[in-house]
């Protein structure tokens, strides 16, 4: 009686970490992956509207035509850049997971992951800067490092 008990008790684990980890593994698909490739191909929203005085929905088109060809390298190159945020995801989660409240609201801890996450945000502008001179050619990328100077 007892072993029958077990046994149904890891089965029931077991399933419950089946259904979990092909939980987490959807979220992954659906959310995170479309995510890196929405990234990827937007990658120089920013600089074509500042270089070439566009619109936000034009730039928007003439970064998705512009890196059609080069999406896994741009996505691998901003999974790169991202490490520092992601780091700081990881470390918030677990900080707060472990319940230590004068860790969670730590002057240090603030300015660290503050730092971290601006880092890596103008990382990927910089990124997207350099994708554009790189990828975008016409009269304005003559003018880029006046412009963004």
């Amino acid at each position: 009686m007892v072993n029958e008990g077990v046994h149904r008790a890891i089965a029931d684990r077991r399933s419950r970490g089946n259904v979990h980890g092909l939980a987490a593994l959807l979220g992954f698909v659906l959310l995170i992956v479309p995510g890196i490739y929405l990234i990827a191909r937007w990658s120089m929203v920013d600089a074509a509207v500042v270089a070439e005085n566009r619109g936000f929905s034009d730039a928007m088109r003439r970064s998705w035509d512009a890196t059609a060809d080069n999406v896994l390298p741009i996505a691998l190159a901003v999974v790169v850049i991202s490490l520092p945020m992601i780091v700081e995801f990881a470390l918030m989660f677990a900080i707060g997971a472990s319940g230590d409240e004068k860790a969670i609201s730590g002057l240090g801890l603030s300015v660290a992951v503050n730092l971290l996450l601006y880092a890596s945000q103008i990382s990927i502008w910089y990124f997207g800067v350099g994708l554009y001179q790189l990828l975008l050619a016409g009269p304005a990328e003559a003018q880029l490092g006046e412009v963004f100077a």
